[in-house]
């Protein structure tokens, strides 16, 4: 166990309920949801810091020996788990549902009587859409892929320190100044300014639930409550600020297996959606906190 220490790496702490989140059972994906859509939004990333997503490789880059980013080819990625690790926690916070005492579900019976259904505990706000232990969530990312042609740099990350003890869920920014860089290391990343593509899958959700996944993308109805997230293996040192763009929506028609565009732009699609989400005070002043703190070193 971590003893604590002085601040010397950069997060900070959202806390985790004082009561037990009003739990519902997870969704039953074959059954047809009120105002359900099934989609697919195409979303850009703008990396507002160099990003690093190591591979657990090393590389040789300039006469150097530095650590490597994964890849797919030449490419390199952000891959798909990392983005709905980096969106599922914000999800999480501003929805209390982060406890994860709260979120266990037991697997389905492996051999349930003819005819009746597995029995499950119920799940959190977020591991409805997230997914759980034995629930296949309803939202998915492909991985974000940069332009082959990216030149990668060599940026200097400090040295991990042992973390002191959060008090609730733990989200990262900027390094407080004075801490000892005599120990750093080098590391490939995707230059701040490249754009990343990558495509957000959702099945049979809601509206309303569609815009709180938007809003946990950091995606805001003004630019005062944008904000973006920090994903990779720099996110202690400031690195990894990534901000999410939602450029296309296809809605597939259960009925026929086709996709259409929706009605109206993409814009006010999303502002529908979030018009839709509608937290709760706590939810949005824990919001509003997280935008003000993730901003912070990201420019």
């Amino acid at each position: 166990m971590a003893r604590d220490r002085a601040p010397s790496v950069g997060h900070f702490s959202i806390p985790h309920p004082d009561r037990r989140p009003a739990n519902q059972s997870p969704s039953d994906r074959n059954a047809p949801v009120d105002d359900g859509v099934t989609a697919t939004l195409r979303i850009t990333l703008e990396a507002k810091r160099p990003v690093h997503v190591g591979s657990g490789a090393v590389a040789i880059h300039d006469g150097a020996v530095v650590r490597d980013v994964v890849r797919a080819g030449d490419a390199p990625v952000i891959p798909g788990s990392t983005l709905k690790g980096a969106v599922r926690l914000v999800h999480e916070a501003f929805t209390q549902s982060d406890n994860p005492d709260f979120e266990r579900v037991r697997p389905p019976l492996r051999y349930p009587p003819p005819g009746a259904k597995p029995e499950r505990d119920p799940v959190s706000t977020s591991s409805r859409l997230f997914g759980a232990l034995g629930y296949l969530g309803r939202v998915a990312f492909e991985e974000a892929r940069a332009p082959g042609d990216t030149a990668l740099e060599v940026v200097s990350l400090s040295a991990p320190h042992a973390p002191t003890r959060p008090a609730g869920r733990r989200f990262y920014g900027p390094l407080p100044s004075g801490v000892d860089r005599t120990a750093a290391i080098g590391a490939l990343a995707i230059p701040a300014g490249t754009t990343l593509e990558t495509r957000l899958h959702v099945d049979q959700v809601t509206r309303a639930e569609l815009g709180g996944v938007i809003r946990a993308m950091g995606i805001g109805p003004d630019g005062a409550t944008t904000f973006p997230l920090r994903v990779g293996g720099g996110r202690y040192d400031g690195f990894g600020a990534v901000q999410f763009t939602v450029t296309g929506v296809r809605i597939r028609d259960l009925a026929t297996a086709a996709h259409r565009t929706p009605i109206g732009d993409v814009g006010d699609f999303v502002a529908e959606c979030l018009a839709a989400f509608r937290p709760t005070a706590q939810g949005g002043t824990l919001l509003r906190q997280l935008a003000d703190r993730l901003r912070e070193g990201a420019e």
